[in-house]
């Protein structure tokens, strides 16, 4: 059997039986356009407010409930929007510390949120301008679920689940398969030679996948540090 790895995770796996993705209470959250965007049908024009004044509302909101106190504007779809990833620096495993915010319908919306990246594989990952955001995380084994964003939603794209503890068991799209189609479906989530942004609670890190050996490997690219909530909202103003 090829060598089990993931750069991602490190810490062992629970006992459990086969979950997929599901986690513990630190469990991935990936939400929909919020209640109030859906209602409001009005163009960012309409409703007066840019996705500037928007996000230095939501800083504000994320600050004053001691969710998050680091900052960044980043890419993910390539459109003239950018998302605002908002990150608590005191890397708990216990409450959601990373969020990744957009604009829809001139409302702030969640589009998913998870612990501090590390346990049992939990991370929020994105290609820069490609549309692609990754979510990785299981009690048991390995979980990795690609998204796009489609009409401030997140839209499955691919998964790719493993687990050894109740026999070896591969998964992709929830179907039973190979170890071998296991990590060729893996290539089309951590996508070989494209650097990922992994947004940790320190920085932001710039890895590259390679599959010489069969299983993704990461070389780190790079950090990108985070902004203050007094530096981004200055920057947001401007």
């Amino acid at each position: 059997m090829k060598k089990m790895f993931s750069a991602i995770i490190c810490l062992g796996m629970v006992l459990g039986v086969f979950t997929g993705c599901q986690t513990y209470e630190g469990e991935v959250t990936v939400k929909e356009e919020s209640e109030e965007a859906t209602e409001s049908e009005g163009t960012e024009g309409e409703t007066g407010m840019s996705s500037d004044r928007i996000y230095i509302d939501m800083i504000d909101d994320l600050v004053s409930s001691k969710k998050a106190d680091q900052f960044a504007l980043i890419d993910i779809d390539g459109d003239d929007v950018k998302e605002l990833a908002a990150v608590s620096s005191e890397g708990s495993w216990e409450k959601d510390q990373v969020f990744v915010y957009t604009v829809y319908n001139g409302e702030a919306v969640l589009l998913a949120s998870d612990i501090a990246p590390g346990m049992e594989g939990h991370q929020i990952a994105f290609y820069e301008g490609k549309n692609i955001l990754v979510i990785s995380g299981a009690a048991a084994g390995e979980c990795y679920q690609s998204y796009n964003m489609d009409g401030g939603k997140l839209k499955p794209l691919r998964s790719a689940e493993s687990n050894s503890i109740s026999g070896e068991i591969f998964k992709t799209d929830d179907k039973e398969v190979s170890e071998d189609e296991y990590y060729e479906s893996l290539k089309e989530i951590l996508i070989p030679g494209e650097e990922m942004i992994v947004l940790d609670t320190g920085s932001m890190n710039v890895k590259k996948a390679d599959y010489d050996n069969g299983y993704p490997e990461y070389s780190d690219i790079e950090e990108r540090p985070y902004m203050t909530p007094e530096k981004i909202q200055e920057e947001l103003g401007k």
